[in-house]
C-alpha cells in the first residue's frame, strides 16, 4: 500500500465522519479518480458478512448457505450500485465533470461504512437482547432517513449542485434499492 492510497483511505474515512455531521468539507475528501472508485468498491463488499452476521436472517432464506445469501447481497450491492451510478450519470447537472462524477460514486460506496456505523447501536440493543429485533427494526426506519438525508448532503457537495437535486438522486437510490432488493430476492429464491 504506497502513502497515497494510506492518504486516499485516511480522507475518505474522515469524509465518513464529517458528511454524516453535515460538514461540508466532508464532500471534499474523496479522490475523483477512476482507481479510487474502483478501489471504494471494496468497502460495501467488506461489509456484506459483517451484515450478514450483525442482522438475523430472515425465515424465507432458511435451507440457503451462507454463500447463497453472501451472492445474493453482493448482485444486489453491484446492481444497486450500478443503476445508481446510471441515473446519476444521465440525469446530471451540465456543470458536472468526470472528476466530480467519480467523487461522487467514490463518497456512495465509502457512505455505506458510514449507514452501517449508525446502526450498530440499535444492532447491539437487539443482540444483547435490551429490545426485540420488532422494536429495533422501527427504529431503524428512522435511522434510514437519516442515512438517506447525508446521502442527499454528500450528492448535493460533491456534484455542487442544489439541495433539490441531491434530495431526488438520494430518493431514486431509496427506490430502486427497494425495487432492487426485491427483485433480486424473488428471483434467487426462485431460481437457486
Amino acid at each position: 500500500m504506497t502513502l497515497t492510497i494510506t492518504a486516499e483511505i485516511k480522507n475518505a474515512l474522515w469524509g465518513c465522519l464529517e458528511i454524516p455531521l453535515y460538514l461540508k468539507s466532508g464532500a471534499t475528501r474523496f479522490s475523483g479518480s477512476f482507481a479510487a472508485l474502483k478501489r471504494s468498491l471494496v468497502v460495501p463488499v467488506l461489509l456484506i458478512p459483517v451484515i450478514m452476521w450483525a442482522i438475523p436472517r430472515p425465515e424465507r432464506y432458511a435451507g440457503h448457505s451462507f454463500i447463497w445469501e453472501f451472492l445474493l447481497m453482493f448482485i444486489q450491492l453491484v446492481v444497486g450500485t450500478g443503476f445508481f451510478a446510471g441515473i446519476l450519470y444521465f440525469f446530471k447537472p451540465r456543470h458536472v465533470t468526470t472528476e466530480d462524477f467519480f467523487k461522487c460514486i467514490t463518497a456512495y460506496n465509502w457512505l455505506s461504512l458510514s449507514a452501517f456505523v449508525v446502526n450498530i447501536p440499535l444492532i447491539l440493543l437487539a443482540v444483547m437482547g435490551i429490545n426485540t429485533w420488532d422494536d429495533v427494526l422501527a427504529m431503524m426506519i428512522l435511522v434510514t432517513l437519516y442515512s438517506y438525508s447525508f446521502l442527499a448532503f454528500m450528492i448535493t457537495y460533491t456534484l455542487r449542485t442544489s439541495v433539490f437535486v441531491g434530495i431526488s438522486f438520494a430518493l431514486a437510490d431509496l427506490m430502486l434499492g427497494e425495487i432492487i432488493r426485491s427483485l433480486t430476492t424473488y428471483f434467487m429464491l426462485q431460481v437457486l
